[in-house]
């Protein structure tokens, strides 16, 4: 099932390069441009807000500091494989955009009809777009098997419908750029939560490999210790050999050479002076007062 997942995922990039590829051509770029234009034409004071804040609320400042704050605050509340997983799909769904922007070269639409100031040279995909649904994909992860999974997913569909509308409504692209957007960004962003799940994966391995090896490791014996010590001429050695101290500290305990004489010498003793006590005829001699 993942195979197949990156296998869309590597067709949808590859049509949103083909189309990209097809904008350019003369014929494409006119209808697109009449597209537009018929956009543009129910331009309103309180559209033309509404489409300035979009243009503002995901430009690339705005949008990085939105993405690092919700970054933070996920590791902050302990989320820190969220947090991971909300650089990843941001980060490659955004990234996507500069990408084919730099590979297709699209001009812009004409100046004219631009209610911005300056804009960057090439033009497809979107930007804005992607950073909108990169965003929107992103929030959408966090709140899955939340009872808010439904409201946020339609909210975010409708953010970045009307991020469409608006970039288009602000000549800043042409309609094929945003559509373009629409099929690139879910497929760079699900690459990207599949490069992050192999890494979360190898670590978690690593950690596993680090645990059992910490279960099944055991340590050296306490003399094995003092000899390796002795071997290498470390302190409490005198001339290679183990001094009394250390001898004690690794559990090394050698008899003393007069111990089992001395043993068998008391118990002599003892019969001896048994013997003394007997009388002549074989009994023991009572006490004397």
């Amino acid at each position: 099932m993942n195979a197949v997942r990156l296998l869309v995922s590597v067709l949808l990039l590859s049509l949103a390069s083909l189309l990209g590829f097809a904008a350019r051509t003369p014929g494409w770029t006119a209808r697109d441009a009449a597209l537009g234009q018929a956009i543009q034409s129910v331009r309103t004071p309180w559209l033309t807000v509404v489409a300035r804040a979009l243009d503002i609320g995901f430009n690339p400042v705005v949008g990085t500091v939105a993405v690092a704050g919700l970054v933070a605050a996920l590791v902050f509340t302990g989320r820190r494989r969220a947090a991971w997983r909300t650089t990843a799909v941001v980060l490659a769904g955004w990234g996507v955009s500069a990408i084919l922007k730099i590979a297709i070269g699209r001009p812009r639409p004409p100046v004219a009809h631009a209610l911005l100031g300056e804009l960057g040279d090439n033009s497809f995909p979107s930007g804005h777009v992607c950073l909108t649904l990169s965003m929107a994909i992103a929030v959408a992860l966090l709140a899955r098997r939340t009872r808010h999974f439904r409201a946020v997913v339609v909210g975010g569909g409708l953010v970045v419908v009307a991020q469409m509308l608006a970039r288009v409504y602000l000549g800043a692209h042409y309609p094929a750029d945003t559509v373009g957007s629409i099929i690139a960004t879910p497929a760079a962003a699900y690459l990207g939560l599949s490069l992050e799940r192999l890494r979360a994966l190898g670590v978690l391995e690593l950690r596993a490999t680090n645990r059992h090896r910490a279960r099944t490791a055991t340590p050296p014996a306490t003399s094995d210790v003092a000899v390796r010590r002795a071997e290498q001429g470390a302190d409490g050695f005198v001339g290679g050999q183990m001094t009394s101290a250390v001898k004690d500290r690794a559990g090394i305990r050698q008899q003393s050479p007069d111990r089992a004489p001395r043993t068998t010498l008391s118990r002599t003793k003892a019969s001896f002076g048994d013997e003394k006590r007997l009388s002549p005829s074989g009994s023991r001699k009572p006490p004397s007062d």
